[in-house]
């Protein structure tokens, strides 16, 4: 798709962006990404009901159980946490560097799957996930850029309330 065949972006889309933006905390000394507590990171109380950890923590647990799901489903090689200069990517396997993000980090999803994917001479995945409708606009702009973008970034969807991972190719695959 040629960049002058792009829709704009819906009054709809700025709006939502506009909100995202204005919840970013911009004030110097604001930790934007604040250590868990000892509880949030043994998911105390929460074991089973994950729609109540904190998304750092909940993001980690959907890593692990969707790269225990890969190793099932006869991926041997997923490997996560794979350390790279300056950096770790969330999963690998296969010459696939997949960096995982909540839909609405969908940017920094974008540069962090190609930086690993360039390190690790593989191929570039952005897997977000999604709680619902809402998250729509993001895995939108991510294809957007990933159908326009050399080197390719492939977009995987996880949906967090169904557990089905769809890798963008025909393939999906349910995690427990």
């Amino acid at each position: 798709m040629s960049a002058d065949k792009i829709p704009p972006l819906t009054a709809e889309d700025e709006a939502r962006i506009k909100q995202v933006m204005d919840e970013i905390p911009w004030a110097v000394g604001v930790d934007p990404n604040p250590e868990p507590t000892e509880d949030e990171l043994t998911l105390d109380g929460v074991v089973g009901d994950l729609s109540r950890a904190p998304h750092v923590v909940v993001e980690n647990a959907w890593r692990d159980r969707i790269a225990a799901a890969m190793k099932t489903a006869g991926y041997a090689d997923v490997r996560a946490e794979h350390p790279v200069s300056g950096g770790r990517a969330d999963l690998t396997f296969s010459r696939y560097a997949i960096e995982i993000d909540w839909a609405a980090k969908w940017a920094e999803s974008i540069g962090q799957a190609l930086y690993y994917a360039l390190c690790l001479s593989s191929k570039a995945v952005s897997l977000l996930l999604v709680e619902g409708p809402k998250d729509d606009v993001y895995v939108d702009h991510t294809r957007r850029v990933a159908n326009n973008n050399t080197p390719p970034l492939q977009v995987w969807v996880f949906n967090v309330k169904t557990q089905e991972l769809d890798m963008g190719d025909g393939r999906t695959l349910h995690v427990n």
